[in-house]
């Protein structure tokens, strides 16, 4: 073979370029490179490397080339959690669970003080996934290990750098009694982390604020978005724009309800969650709908109201 691969930077490369090219050919001829185990064993790079680049090839769908590049990486570095953590993530999306049990064993024999987040997250996603086709014995097994996985990330998650990482544990949990129904449990766990996170728990926060806004509960709904709007993040988490649009909707229903008198006290809370709401959502995409029917309500409260927002719709 008429090739050389000297390092997984130049690896992901070349697969981008070859497709972008529709140069398919030569994409066969990188993925029998990197199935060669004597050949690829020399292609240059950290577990950082590694992980970051099959990374940037998942994000664009290459799943079968990123996770030629872990076997890789996992041949070089058979004790990093999270290179065996991405090849189960990953490969769910390209192989049989069946052929992915091996590393889901080895990811189990390190110390789960040695995990980050990913390995703990990527573990759940394979797991939940043989429990969705499980039955008997074997999904009782399963539901029994996850149960188990989920309390060990909780726990360990106390000890993590990123101390953000620590409410994922929660969100799984979350996840985890969706999927078996038991919405008292799921609930449970969200209010759990509003709790022991409290600046923290942005996602955690927005879900329960959501829950009670479709159940009506709008106190409980101003309560909660609040506390996501409210957490200071350097990468927003949430899709902030639409935590102030049910914060405004709720303050709103509060009054209305209420019979309370719209006097501006009231009402200014509710324009400036409405105005928030607008300023975040102008920078997301497929955002015009929502967009013209926050400028409708505010429209109705101005005139229910006698008092103007002085919201810019831009427009």
């Amino acid at each position: 073979m008429n090739m050389y691969i000297p390092s997984v930077n130049a690896a992901a490369n070349m697969i981008y370029r070859a497709y972008m090219e529709e140069n398919f050919d030569r994409l066969r001829e990188i993925q029998e490179y990197l199935d060669n185990s004597e050949v690829a064993r020399r292609v240059a790079g950290s577990a950082d490397e590694f992980h970051n680049a099959s990374v940037t090839l998942a994000r664009i769908g290459f799943y079968d080339y990123a996770f030629s590049l872990l076997v890789i990486a996992h041949l070089r570095y058979p004790r990093d959690a999270d290179i065996l953590a991405d090849l189960l993530a990953y490969g769910l999306k390209c192989r049989e669970l069946s052929e992915l049990s091996s590393y889901e064993e080895k990811l189990k024999q390190i110390d789960k003080g040695l995990w980050t987040w990913r390995a703990f997250n990527f573990l759940f996603d394979f797991l939940m996934e043989k429990l969705r086709y499980s039955d008997g014995e074997n999904s009782k097994r399963l539901s029994t290990d996850i149960e188990q996985l989920i309390m060990d990330y909780k726990a360990n998650s106390e000890h993590f750098s990123d101390q953000s990482d620590r409410e994922k544990a929660y969100m799984v949990e979350y996840e985890y009694y969706i999927f078996k129904r038991d919405v008292k449990k799921a609930i449970g766990a969200l209010k759990d982390a509003t709790s022991v996170l409290k600046n923290k728990c942005a996602q955690c926060a927005l879900k329960l604020a959501d829950y009670h806004f479709e159940r009506g509960e709008y106190s409980e709904t101003v309560k909660y978005a609040e506390q996501a709007v409210n957490i200071k993040e350097d990468q927003a988490s949430i899709r902030v724009g639409y935590a102030y649009y049910i914060l405004a909707m709720s303050r709103e229903n509060i009054v209305r309800t209420n019979g309370e008198s719209m006097s501006e006290a009231k009402i200014k809370p509710v324009f400036n969650a409405y105005s928030a709401a607008v300023t975040f959502m102008r920078g997301e995409d497929g955002r015009d709908h929502l967009l013209t029917s926050i400028k409708n309500q505010v429209m109705n409260l101005e005139y229910d109201s006698g008092i103007q927002s002085r919201i810019d719709f831009g427009n």
